[in-house]
């Protein structure tokens, strides 16, 4: 039985396991999610000036990245056919080899971004934490679960500009970019974004999200993803390959959402306590 989007599997008593949150499965080949058209805009503030971009997101690839793959995962473009704005990759190029990354400007050479190397794989979902300074360079964090911990994987800001990016982050992708595709192979979870700071440093604060295992598992996060920090994020993407919408506090506006070719992870993400 599946209660907003949560799967009751009825584990044993004592193990901490709850059930299951739902993950879609992208094919990588033109399986995306998108908003386009109407008055969609989920940029609110997410570029201006010394904002704090936190963001939470499980990851499951089909398989092992090889040392030239470029994926898009998620991103608010500028417009239905230009991938300019923020976006989360696994990037090669320019001396970077299948890194993560979160990035904003051009999408050709951003203005501002982050990366590190975050090793994931098909056996379980990666849980993934980054802070992203917008203008600035201070308190830039990303971790991620490995199988055994939740690790600082000390990410390079590099370029670092002193400004936010210019051009209007609005339109959400998923599994894909506007451009030329670089399409997602694999699951993607929830999706948690908001503008406010959240020191991923502290374990306390990174427990609100998954536990100590570093097996990539996930709290609850409440209907609204408000249960971490009592504030409704401004993003939060979670769903089947059905449901899956928006259910933070920026509106999708009029926009028309496309499932393309969508499918339910054949395994979902452990609900812990």
């Amino acid at each position: 039985m599946a209660v907003f989007g949560y799967q009751n599997l009825g584990f044993g008593a004592g193990g901490g396991d709850l059930g299951q949150i739902d993950a879609v499965a992208y094919n990588g080949t033109d399986s995306y999610f998108s908003v386009e058209g109407g008055n969609t805009d989920l940029s609110d503030n997410f570029d201006v000036d010394n904002t704090m971009i936190s963001m939470v997101i499980w990851l499951k690839p089909d398989s092992t990245f090889g040392s030239t793959d470029n994926f898009t995962i998620f991103g608010l473009f500028d417009g239905t056919g230009n991938a300019d704005g923020i976006k989360l990759a696994i990037f090669s190029g320019g001396g970077l080899s299948s890194a993560l990354q979160l990035s904003y400007g051009d999408r050709g050479s951003p203005d501002h971004r982050l990366f590190g190397n975050v090793s994931m794989g098909p056996t379980q979902f990666t849980c993934v934490m980054i802070n992203f300074p917008v203008g600035n360079t201070s308190n830039a964090e990303m971790y991620a679960s490995n199988g055994a911990n939740l690790v600082d994987i000390n990410p390079t800001l590099n370029p670092a500009s002193a400004s936010g990016s210019q051009f209007a982050p609005k339109i959400p992708f998923i599994g894909k970019d506007p451009e030329d595709g670089r399409h997602w192979p694999g699951c993607i979870g929830p999706i948690w974004m908001t503008d406010e700071h959240i020191d991923f440093s502290v374990a306390s604060n990174r427990e609100k999200f998954t536990d100590s295992t570093g097996r990539g598992h996930i709290k609850d996060l409440g209907a609204d993803g408000s249960i971490p920090t009592g504030t409704q994020p401004k993003i939060y993407f979670k769903g089947n390959a059905l449901n899956l919408t928006q259910h933070g506090s920026l509106s999708l506006g009029t926009g028309t959402i496309t499932r393309n070719n969508l499918t339910n992870c054949n395994n979902n993400i452990i609900l812990t306590e």
